[in-house]
This record gives C-alpha cells, structure tokens and sequence, in this order.
C-alpha cells in the first residue's frame, strides 16, 4: 500500500465537447481512466491507494465536471500526467489545477 501522506492532488475542470455532456461524461469518465491505464499496462495503480479518481462535482449550466485524481506515488503522478490528462484531452476540454495534500486535509 502506497504512503499517501506526501500525495499530490490533481484537479481538472473537463468540458465536454458536443454532443457530450456534463451527464454523459460523469458517466463515463471513470472508465475512461481505467480503459487507458489498462491499455498502458498500468492499471495496477488503481488497485491499491495509488491512483483514486474521483468526480468531485459537476456544473451542468457551466458544462463542468471537476475531476480529482489523488496520485500517492511518482509513478501514479507520472501516469496521470502521461497517461491520463493526454487521453482525456482527445476528447474533452481539459483544465488542469494542482492541489496540495493539504487543500483536502483542511490543514493551514
């Protein structure tokens, strides 16, 4: 199991792209992720605490979906900015925040 004290958090704001939307892309999003890292031969990182994706929240008048991936290795970092961002990106308008480990915790 995967120290996730030193975690790094990553948030991305996708928009989805005609005819996609905010409800079809929550739907499908999650098994995106874990198509890609399948088809890279990493989908071990989901196994354990490594790499959580999760949709924190969703915009539907903005046409937002706020995705957090909770990356606890550099190896997970790596996928998700190698990987994952990359893949998303094909189809879906993607922003990119970096949140601390601390953002979550609510620790000043």
């Amino acid at each position: 199991m995967a120290d996730t004290t030193n975690q790094e958090i990553i948030e991305l704001a996708i928009r989805p792209i005609p005819p996609d939307t905010v409800a079809s892309i929550k739907e499908e999003i999650l098994s995106e992720i874990e198509a890609v890292l399948k088809e890279k031969g990493q989908e071990k990182l989901l196994v354990g605490e490594d790499l959580k994706p999760e949709v924190e929240k969703t915009f539907p008048i903005d046409q937002i979906v706020i995705l957090v991936i909770k990356a606890a290795t550099p190896i997970a970092v790596w996928a998700v900015n190698e990987i994952v961002i990359p893949k998303l990106r094909e189809k879906y308008g993607v922003d990119r925040k970096k949140r601390s480990d601390r953002d979550e915790s609510g620790d000043s």
